[in-house]
């Protein structure tokens, strides 16, 4: 089992006043503040008193401003009145202003545009790309992203469809020939500075009805079906 580890809160002192009855007075002043009548604990000549709790009528409660004990009826004449409580002492609190929080703050390497924020599951927090829930529809050159889902039209031209340049480890991509004129209009895959299949190629598609896609490994992006 974990514990939290304490900072800045300092050990709680257990404070007492004792007072003598008269059977007259029932208010006495406490040499400290109290938040809450729970933080009393009162006996009348070594018998436990029952705290006023939610409009239930008991042996005592404090005044609003918490400096009182007051008793519903006055203690008897010659009585040992006996208040013990806790005061905690201030919790220092720190606020973090607006904004405050970059990416040097976080200790992280900036990540490429559109990339979010991800974890690995196991404890690492870095930028990836996001995949998106749309399949988009290209008929001209473009540089995919990261996460994207791609329908390709090469019906009226060639296609070059360029990698993202700086990919990061498991990175996908997902290519649909929309038109099935790969095999008359080739899609290009141009690599962008990385490899694909580990070669410093880049990859021509001309086959039609085309579905695939692509995985960086961290190395090399992976073409899969």
């Amino acid at each position: 089992m974990k514990f939290l580890k304490k900072k800045n809160i300092d050990t709680a002192e257990v404070q007492q006043d004792i007072f003598t009855g008269n059977g007259i007075l029932t208010e006495f002043s406490l040499t400290f503040t109290v938040m809450h009548v729970k933080q009393l604990f009162v006996t009348i000549d070594g018998l436990t008193q029952e705290p006023t709790v939610g409009g239930n009528s008991a042996a005592y409660s404090i005044n609003n401003a918490g400096d009182k004990v007051v008793f519903t009826e006055a203690p008897p004449n010659g009585s040992k009145i006996l208040c013990k409580y806790i005061e905690a002492s201030p919790i220092s609190v720190s606020t973090v202003a607006n904004n405050s929080i970059g990416v040097d703050e976080l200790n992280l390497s900036e990540g490429a545009n559109g990339q979010a924020l991800t974890t690995n599951g196991s404890g690492t927090i870095q930028f990836s790309s996001v995949k998106s829930p749309f399949i988009e529809y290209k008929n001209a050159n473009f540089t995919v992203l990261a996460g994207q889902s791609v329908q390709i039209d090469t019906t009226n031209n060639i296609v070059t469809m360029t990698l993202p340049a700086s990919p990061v480890q498991n990175d996908a991509i997902q290519v649909v020939d929309a038109g099935g004129n790969f095999q008359t209009n080739n899609l290009t895959v141009a690599r962008n500075g990385k490899t694909i299949m580990g070669v410093a190629d880049d990859l021509v598609v001309d086959y039609n009805i085309a579905s695939f896609g692509l995985v960086y490994n961290g190395t090399t992006w992976r073409v899969f079906q």
